[in-house]
């Protein structure tokens, strides 16, 4: 009887856990919705409990769709998550989830003064995001949950409290708090005394290969949960998604696409900035990742098919955009309507049109903004090579993926290859694989490009390239103006 493995991927808008068999096919899949609660204050926060039935829900009917047993998995996880719990592990908060922006003041009042430094030693950047800003606001507010907390922890490490009573959090979602010294790789006394909290209200830092066992006959019968699967920790979903691409050797770089968008590369210790342009985080002992992730992917094509009240399906109205000549007839758009991460880190940026006349037409806006968010992308590659050497080759993955015509404007706008896996899974098959090296069923992470098939790469217009190197220059110019 086959023997499969799974990867558990605990994303921001669901919670998705996908079937393997060994060689990375996928066998099953199912994905459980989670909710964000949204408020007028910048609040992005999420339910822990509905996040913990979530991932039960998507396990067990994944499991139960495949004809042979499910032997391990692992976890994926989107990074810089918060909340507070009582010493038993019940949530006395919501997870205030990494698009939170309550804590703009606070990093704004951090970076004007030990910011930079502060930085260097985490490598996550002073945003809103990191928990460590959370935490800072947090203390300032005296806000009740903090307060009364015994520890404060991501959404993974609330569900591993509660499958297996582990006090766990793996390298790279310690490193994505900002509260780690990314060097010495354990929790920073510096950065803790900021935030005003301890180090034992902070779970144990471990590697991502770590083994969690099964889980106990009490938890199975509650949850639904087969005794049979082994569970390794994993790691978060940007160092996942850059291994399962197979983007794992020097001058490979990965573009993930999806409602947010980021670039990465894979390299072997750790780089920070003195720009505060990229992030930083480790994958284990030896790997990291440095890159860098805007809040303004696919939600901005989104955001403005709904503004123009379009009747296409998301495919149709990407191709009604490249309907447009290239560089749009002029326009340009920035596209920071969500606030912006890399390489701005500004959570109060807000996007714009520029050079808008009678004459542009519906296509035309589409196409700037497919261009913004690429061009953005683009930019955040640039302070990228300030630290690692330049790519040759670009993994891309996520949704925007699927868009032929768009991944033909990635590889004219970088003037480099691109290349896109079979699977959009790349998470999910990420955290498995990891579960297989922690089990000793593979022994090395870099041995995954073996099991990838890879489309047909698309190679760039050298032409349209230089013409991009123009707009590129004029969309710099837009937002260095911008930012004043």
């Amino acid at each position: 009887m086959a023997e499969y493995v799974a990867g558990i991927d605990l994303g921001t808008t669901s919670v998705k856990v996908v079937v393997f068999d060994k060689n990375g096919r996928v066998m099953a899949q199912n994905e459980v919705k989670v909710e964000t609660i949204f408020g007028s204050d910048g609040s992005a926060e999420q339910n822990p409990e509905q996040v913990r039935m979530a991932a039960e829900k998507a396990l067990n009917d994944a499991v139960q769709s495949v004809d042979g047993p499910v032997i391990a998995a692992g976890f994926s996880n989107a990074m810089h998550a918060i909340l507070c719990i009582d010493e038993e592990g019940n949530a006395l908060s919501n997870a205030w989830i990494w698009s939170d922006r309550r804590a703009h003041a606070e990093a704004d009042d951090l970076l004007k003064g030990e910011g930079l430094r502060l930085f260097q030693k985490s490598g996550t950047p002073i945003h809103p995001m990191s928990p460590f800003i959370k935490l800072l606001w947090m203390k300032g507010h005296q806000y009740k949950p903090y307060l009364n907390a015994a520890k404060y922890i991501s959404l993974k490490e609330y569900i591993l409290w509660h499958w297996f009573g582990t006090d766990m959090v793996d390298f790279a979602t310690a490193c994505a708090t900002g509260l780690m010294n990314i060097e010495e790789k354990t929790w920073d006394g510096e950065l803790l005394q900021i935030a005003g909290i301890q180090e034992d209200q902070l779970f144990d830092i471990v590697s991502p290969d770590t083994v969690l066992g099964h889980v106990s006959k009490q938890v199975s019968k509650k949850t639904g949960i087969p005794e049979t699967i082994s569970f390794v920790v994993g790691a978060a979903d940007g160092q996942l998604a850059t291994l399962g691409s197979g983007a794992v050797e020097q001058g490979e770089m990965t573009i993930s696409a999806g409602t947010s968008a980021a670039v990465r590369q894979w390299t072997e210790g750790f780089q920070t900035q003195e720009s505060h342009s990229a992030f930083c985080y480790l994958f284990d002992r030896q790997y990291s990742i440095v890159g860098g992730a805007s809040n303004n992917g696919g939600v901005v094509i989104e955001w403005l098919k709904k503004t123009l009240n379009a009747p296409e399906d998301f495919q149709a109205f990407l191709e009604k955009g490249f309907t447009a000549a290239p560089g749009s007839n002029g326009l340009l758009f920035l596209p920071f309507i969500n606030g912006e991460r890399a390489p701005l880190w500004d959570a109060q940026a807000k996007g714009e049109f520029a050079g808008l006349s009678i004459t542009h037409q519906q296509q035309d806006l589409i196409r700037a903004v497919l261009e913004g968010v690429t061009l953005n992308l683009y930019h955040i590659t640039a302070e990228l090579g300030k630290s690692v050497p330049p790519a040759h080759t670009i993994y891309v993955n996520g949704g925007l993926a699927r868009s032929d015509q768009w991944l033909q404007l990635v590889a004219d706008i970088f003037g480099k290859k691109v290349i896109v896996t079979e699977t959009h899974h790349t998470a999910a098959w990420g955290a498995a694989w990891t579960a297989m090296v922690g089990l000793g069923m593979q022994h090395h992470y870099q041995e995954i490009k073996s099991t990838l098939t890879f489309r047909e790469p698309v190679l760039p217009d050298m032409e349209q390239h230089r013409f991009y190197q123009e707009v590129y220059s004029r969309y710099k110019e837009r937002v260095a103006l911008r930012m004043r």
